[in-house]
C-alpha cells in the first residue's frame, strides 16, 4: 500500500512538472504566470532553446524536446507502476544502456552528421525517462525498505 502512495506522490509531482512545460498549449492567455513560472523552474535543467522545442500548432513545450520526453517517460512509468507492481531486478548498466541513445544523437548532431530531428530526441527523452524514473523509484523503495527493517 505504502508503494502506491510513494508512486502518487512521485505522479503528481511528474504531472505538475508536465503541465507546467506545457502550459503554453493550455494557459498562456489565461494564466500567463504559470508559463513564466514554468521557465523560471525549467531553466536550471534544460537550455530551453528554441529550435529544440516540442512544437504542436503555434504552441511549444518550455523545455527541449529531449527534456520533454523525459518528463513525459517518467509519467508513463509511474502511471503503469501504480496499476501494476512491476519488479525487475534492475542493475545500473539498463540506466546507461538508456542513456546511449541520448548521447549517441547529441554527439551525431554536434558533429554536424545530421540537424536536429525533434522526434528522435524526444524518443530518447522517454526512454531515459523510462529507465532514470523507475531506478529512482526503486532507490526510494529500496531506502524506506531499509529503513523499515531497522
Amino acid at each position: 500500500m505504502k508503494r502506491r502512495i510513494l508512486v502518487l506522490l512521485l505522479l503528481t509531482l511528474l504531472l505538475l512538472l508536465n503541465y507546467l512545460n506545457f502550459s503554453q498549449l493550455v494557459s498562456t492567455e489565461y494564466f500567463p504566470i504559470i508559463n513564466t513560472f514554468g521557465k523560471f523552474i525549467f531553466s536550471n535543467i534544460c537550455h530551453l532553446h528554441e529550435h529544440k522545442l516540442f512544437i504542436i500548432g503555434e504552441f511549444s513545450s518550455i523545455l527541449c524536446s529531449r527534456c520533454s520526453g523525459i518528463y513525459l517517460g517518467a509519467m508513463l512509468t509511474s502511471v503503469l507502476l501504480i496499476f501494476f507492481d512491476i519488479r525487475i531486478k534492475f542493475k545500473l548498466a539498463y540506466l546507461f544502456g538508456a542513456l546511449l541513445p541520448s548521447l549517441t544523437d547529441i554527439f551525431l548532431y554536434n558533429l554536424g552528421i545530421y540537424s536536429y530531428n525533434i522526434f528522435i530526441a524526444l524518443f530518447t527523452g522517454i526512454l531515459l525517462g523510462v529507465f532514470g524514473f523507475y531506478y529512482f523509484y526503486l532507490g526510494i523503495l529500496n531506502y524506506y525498505l531499509e529503513k523499515k527493517k531497522e
